[in-house]
C-alpha cells in the first residue's frame, strides 16, 4: 500500500487492491478529535484501488483492456411486431470503440474538452455510452430527469451552461418546451431517430440536430485524440432535486467518483466479471451512477429494463434465470402459509436467524425452505445493497433469513458521491448504517441546543464527512457551499448521528427541517407548516414525517376562534373546547382545509398532511419552542409520540381495508 498526501487538511491517502477484513466488534476506531475511521484504514485513507486508475476514463479504459469479449452492456431485442425476446449485450470492447467513436463525433460537431453536455433519458445503453464518451473528452456531464419540472429543468440548463442536450425519444416533447429558452444550448442529440417534423421543429430554434448513431459515425470518419482528465478534472455536476428553491449543482471531481468506488468496493461482497446488474434506478441520481461504475471497473456486466418499471420483473426473468417467480413466491411461502406448514416456516425462520448470528449453517432447513426462495431469485442472488432511505431492522433481518445473503444498507449523500457509511456484509447487526467507508472519516459534532454532545456516552452529534469522495461545494454558489462545507474539508450533512459501541453509526434525528419518507421523497417541513399553516383552523402546525413512513402527519393547535364559530354556527356548546375539539367533525373539518390549502398551494402529493392531532394550548405550553418562538422538533417528538403512533396505526389499519 502506497501512501502519498492528498491535501485534504493534511489527511493521508493510499491506493490499494488489498482487500480487509475488519474485527465486527471494532469496525472503526476515534483517531483523536472525535474523527473515526474504519479500523483498517486508521492510518491511510483509500483514495483508488488500482495504481493506474486515477480517473472514471482510466477505470473503463482498464476494463475494456481486460473483459474485451466478455458482456458490457445490454438491452431487450425488439421484434418487427414488438414482441420484447431475451438481453442481447455489447462487449467491453465494442463498448469501448462506441464511446471512443461518439466522443470524436461531440468534438467534430463543436462540443469542446470542459463544457457541459446534458443527459435527458431513461436508462440505456446510449446513456452510459455517452457518459464514458465524455470522459474520453473530458467533457462534463450533467443529468436531468422528467420530475424535475419545466422550471427546475430550464434553471439547470441555463445555469449549468448546457451546450448540447443528449435525449431519449420520451424525452423529446420535455425539451421542446424549453429549448428555445436556454442560453447556452446549441446542439440536441437524440438516441432514437426522430421524424422530419421533429427535427423541423429544433431546426426553427436554431439549433442543430443529430441521433445518436449519426455522430457515432461522424467520429468514425474524423477520429481525435483522446483528451485524458486528471483526478481533479469535474466529471460531472449532479443537480440535487431540492425541497425548497432552485436545485444545487454538486461539483463531483473524477478523484471523487473513484475514491467512493474504491471505498465501496472495499467494503462489500467481491463483484467480479460474472456477476451482473439490472439497471432501472435512475442513472441521473448519483447512487446509481457510481453502481453502475463500480461494476464497469469490476468487468461485471449491465442489463437495461425496458423503461417501464411495470415490466422490471420480465426484465428480470429475461436477465436472471426463473426470476419471475420472486414476489410471488415468497408470498406464497411465507405469507400465505397455515397450519402445520405456518408453524415449520416459523421454526424455520427462528433457526435461520440464530444461525445468522451464531455464524453456523442450517441444512435442513435450507433443503425444506429456504432453497426454494433461492431458485425463484435465479439461485445468483450473492447480496442486497439498500440506500436512498432507511431499511428496517425488521425488513433487513427478514431479508437476511429468506434470500440467504448478506442485506446491508449504506448511507451517503449526493456531496458525498453516495457513500459515507456502508454495513460490512459479514456483520449481521442490523439498526445501524455501518463504520465509515474505507476512502473517509466521520465525525460528529456536538449540537448543544438539542442536547447532542460528541464527549457524552455513547457520543452524538452532527455527522461530519471529509475525504477525497466529497464534492469541492455547489457550481456557481459560494454562498451555499460555505453553509455546508468548512475551511477545514468537512461537509456538514445536517443529520444527527450516534456512534455505537462497536464502531457503527446509527442516525437518530434531523438538525434542519428536512428529511427522508420512505420511498425516497424530500420533505421541508418549514416549508409545509408556512403553506399549510394559512389554514383558518390552524393557529401553529407541526408536520412531522418518518423516514420508515411514506406520509407526513401533523399535530395542529386549533384556532379557538374560527373554533367557537364553527359551534355557534351549529349551536353547539363551546364552553368545554377540549370536547369539541375531540369531536370527530371538527379533525375531519380541519383536514379538509389542510388539504385545500396545499391543493392552493400546488404542492405535491406526498406532501400533503394524512392524518392531524388536534390540540389548544400553544407547544410553548411545555417547552416546546425556542425564546423565539421557533419549533423544537426533538421535544414536540418526545412529546407527541404517542398520537404519531396512534395516527400512523390508524392509516395503517385504513390501508389494509
Amino acid at each position: 500500500m502506497s501512501v502519498r498526501s492528498s491535501g485534504f487538511g493534511g489527511l493521508a491517502t493510499a491506493t490499494s487492491d488489498e482487500r480487509k477484513t475488519s474485527n465486527v466488534d471494532k469496525q472503526s476506531v476515534d483517531i483523536g478529535n472525535h474523527v473515526h475511521r474504519r479500523s483498517d484504514y486508521e492510518n491511510a485513507i483509500l483514495i483508488r484501488r488500482y495504481e493506474d486508475v486515477a480517473t472514471c476514463y482510466h477505470s473503463f479504459k482498464r476494463s475494456v483492456e481486460k473483459n474485451g469479449s466478455r458482456n458490457c452492456m445490454g438491452k431487450r431485442a425488439v421484434a418487427a411486431d414488438g414482441t420484447v425476446g431475451d438481453f442481447q449485450f455489447i462487449t467491453y470492447e465494442t463498448a469501448g470503440k462506441r464511446s471512443k467513436d461518439f466522443g470524436s463525433g461531440l468534438r467534430h460537431i463543436g462540443v469542446e474538452p470542459n463544457t457541459h453536455l446534458g443527459i435527458f433519458s431513461k436508462n440505456c445503453i446510449e446513456w452510459q455510452l455517452t457518459s464514458e464518451a465524455c470522459h474520453t473528452q473530458s467533457i462534463v456531464t450533467i443529468a436531468l430527469y422528467d420530475t424535475l419540472g419545466e422550471e427546475s429543468s430550464l434553471f439547470i440548463m441555463n445555469h449549468g451552461e448546457i451546450v448540447c442536450l443528449c435525449i431519449g425519444a420520451t424525452e423529446f416533447e420535455p425539451s421542446m418546451k424549453i429549448a428555445a429558452k436556454c442560453e447556452h444550448l446549441k446542439t440536441i442529440i437524440c438516441f432514437d431517430s426522430l421524424s422530419e417534423e421533429q427535427i423541423k421543429r429544433v431546426k426553427d430554434i436554431n439549433l442543430a440536430v443529430y441521433n445518436f448513431e449519426e455522430v457515432e459515425k461522424l467520429g468514425q470518419a474524423n477520429p481525435v485524440p483522446d483528451v485524458p482528465p486528471t483526478p481533479e478534472t469535474l466529471a460531472t455536476i449532479m443537480y440535487t432535486s431540492g425541497t425548497t428553491g432552485m436545485p444545487k449543482g454538486v461539483m463531483l471531481s473524477h478523484m471523487n467518483i473513484i475514491a467512493c468506488i474504491t471505498g465501496v468496493l472495499h467494503q462489500l461482497f467481491e463483484i467480479t466479471n460474472t456477476d451482473v446488474l439490472l439497471s432501472y434506478l435512475p442513472l441521473a441520481h448519483i447512487l446509481e451512477r457510481v453502481a453502475e461504475m463500480a461494476f464497469f471497473q469490476s468487468g461485471a456486466a449491465i442489463g437495461f429494463f425496458q423503461g417501464d418499471v411495470r415490466k422490471l420483473v420480465d426484465d428480470m426473468k429475461s436477465l436472471l434465470t426463473n426470476s419471475t417467480a420472486r414476489c410471488s413466491s415468497l408470498n406464497a411461502i411465507f405469507l400465505q402459509a397455515t397450519g402445520l406448514k405456518k408453524f415449520l416456516i416459523e421454526r424455520a425462520v427462528a433457526a435461520k436467524k440464530q444461525s445468522i448470528v451464531n455464524n453456523t449453517t442450517t441444512p435442513i432447513w435450507d433443503r425444506l425452505v429456504f432453497n426454494k426462495v433461492k431458485e425463484s431469485t435465479g439461485g445468483r442472488l450473492r447480496g442486497v445493497l439498500s440506500g436512498g432511505a432507511p431499511l428496517s431492522s425488521t425488513v433487513q433481518d427478514f431479508l437476511r433469513v429468506v434470500l440467504g445473503c448478506p442485506i446491508v444498507q449504506g448511507y451517503g449523500l449526493t456531496e458525498t458521491t453516495a457513500g459515507g457509511t456502508v454495513q460490512l456484509f459479514y456483520a449481521n447487526k442490523s439498526g445501524n448504517i455501518g463504520p465509515p467507508i474505507g476512502c473517509c472519516e466521520i465525525k460528529l459534532e456536538s449540537v448543544p441546543e438539542m442536547n447532542y454532545s460528541a464527549d457524552a456516552d455513547p457520543p452524538s452529534g452532527e455527522i461530519c464527512i471529509r475525504g477525497p469522495n466529497v464534492s469541492s461545494g455547489y457550481f456557481k454558489d459560494p454562498e451555499k457551499t460555505a453553509e455546508v462545507f468548512d475551511q477545514d474539508g468537512w461537509f456538514h450533512t445536517g443529520d444527527i448521528g450516534m456512534w455505537n459501541k462497536d464502531g457503527t453509526l446509527t442516525i437518530t434525528d434531523r438538525l434542519k427541517n428536512i428529511f427522508k419518507l420512505s420511498q425516497g421523497e424530500y420533505v421541508a417541513a418549514e416549508n409545509l407548516e408556512n403553506k399549510m399553516g394559512s389554514s383558518p383552523w390552524v393557529a401553529r402546525l407541526w408536520v412531522y414525517g418518518d423516514s420508515f413512513k411514506a406520509v407526513l402527519v401533523g399535530v395542529v393547535v386549533v384556532n379557538l376562534d374560527t373554533l367557537r364559530q364553527w359551534a355557534k354556527e351549529n349551536q353547539i356548546d363551546d364552553s368545554d373546547v377540549n370536547a369539541l375539539i375531540a369531536d370527530g367533525k371538527v379533525n375531519q373539518l380541519v383536514m379538509q382545509d389542510l388539504t385545500t390549502s396545499a391543493k392552493n398551494a400546488n404542492l405535491k402529493g406526498f406532501e400533503f398532511i394524512k392524518a392531524v392531532h388536534l390540540v389548544s394550548q400553544d407547544f410553548d405550553s411545555f417547552g416546546g419552542t425556542t425564546p423565539t418562538m421557533k419549533l423544537k422538533r426533538n421535544v414536540l417528538k418526545e412529546h407527541f409520540q404517542p398520537d404519531i403512533d396512534r395516527m400512523y396505526n390508524s392509516l395503517e389499519q385504513k390501508e389494509q381495508k
